[in-house]
């Protein structure tokens, strides 16, 4: 089995020699290495990956931008350039972990699925670890999770083993989408291909200052993930059967209670009280849908803001807890 695996850089330089590195390490090697690097200015980028091109010219393959084109349009210059029979990524500040590859391939012959992924770790700037796994009360989930990635219901995988033909058949990431482009990605290959998890941790995903989650402001973040959900609402268009309604019908309801989000930053409390009483008609399950029209409705009680535990509550069950919660935070204050 051939493997490329696509690494993208911009101005990583501090982290760069890591990545590739932890690729071309790895127990089973892959058929190509192609650095694709966004126009670095800041650092020695270039002059690294050229180093290492010079080093191993029958594996690693250089890309450079003539100018800064975007995360979406350099992760498609190394995939369009892809000649493996599958495809596999990785940022330019994250790292593999031996038997990355290995392990992926071994599940993929078995079950002879088109796409593959594992577990991974976060780490911080300087490689420490920062939680031990992304799926731990989550279980890795298998098959059709169209549904669950669409409304973030659990966190979708990342740096996946992908067959070559996947992206002659749905096509690459959307340039249009400065942010959540590998979001709107990974919600077309679900709606067409089914997954198989790999339960090793095999890759170390890198939260740093610099990283662009930290970078883009709030509101356009919202209006992005809004423009995403439309998306994969026509995606659901035609003769549908009744689960699949159902899962229309939930994603609107996500839509929803973005617009509702964005609606309450903005300053519009009764547009984002109507939004947020329309998404729980359509899903009854979102637990902080009923945690935002609290806020709206006891804007005088509901100060301190959402937790992590507000993400473990089932639908209105939650609501005694929220207030409870916030008697609490305002006699201990």
């Amino acid at each position: 089995m051939k493997v490329s695996v696509i690494i993208t850089s911009y101005n990583q330089e501090k982290y760069l020699d890591e990545a590739i590195q932890s690729v071309i390490q790895q127990e089973c090697k892959p058929y190509e290495i192609i650095i694709c690097d966004d126009y670095s200015t800041k650092d020695n980028s270039i002059e690294l990956i050229s180093s290492y091109a010079r080093r191993y010219p029958d594996l690693i393959i250089p890309i450079f931008q003539p100018r800064n084109v975007g995360i979406p349009a350099n992760r498609n210059a190394g995939f369009r350039a892809a000649r493996g029979d599958f495809i596999t990524s990785l940022d330019g500040d994250d790292r593999y972990l031996q038997g990355k590859l290995k392990q992926e391939i071994e599940v993929q012959k078995k079950t002879d699925a088109d796409i593959v992924y594992s577990n991974q770790t976060c780490i911080g700037e300087l490689g420490r670890k920062l939680y031990k796994k992304r799926y731990c009360f989550r279980k890795q989930r298998e098959g059709d999770l169209f549904e669950s990635i669409c409304t973030i219901t659990w966190p979708g995988p990342r740096e996946m083993l992908i067959r070559k033909k996947c992206f002659d058949e749905i096509g690459f990431m959307n340039e249009e989408l400065k942010t959540y482009e590998d979001w709107d990605f990974l919600i077309r290959l679900s709606k067409k291909y089914r997954f198989v998890a790999c339960k090793s941790i095999l890759v170390e995903h890198r939260i740093h200052a610099a990283s662009i989650q930290y970078q883009s402001n709030v509101d356009g973040q919202l209006d992005r993930m809004i423009k995403v959900l439309q998306m994969a609402e026509k995606l659901c268009e035609g003769n549908l059967s009744k689960n699949e309604l159902i899962t229309k019908r939930r994603i609107k309801a996500f839509r929803l209670f973005i617009e509702a989000k964005k609606n309450a930053m903005q300053g519009f409390p009764k547009d984002s009280l109507a939004l947020c009483f329309d998404s729980i008609k359509k899903d009854f399950r979102r637990s902080i849908t009923y945690d935002l029209f609290l806020r709206l409705l006891f804007r005088s009680l509901f100060k301190s803001k959402q937790r992590i535990i507000d993400h473990m509550m089932i639908g209105p069950l939650g609501i005694p807890f929220y207030i409870l919660r916030e008697i609490y935070h305002r006699l201990k204050i």
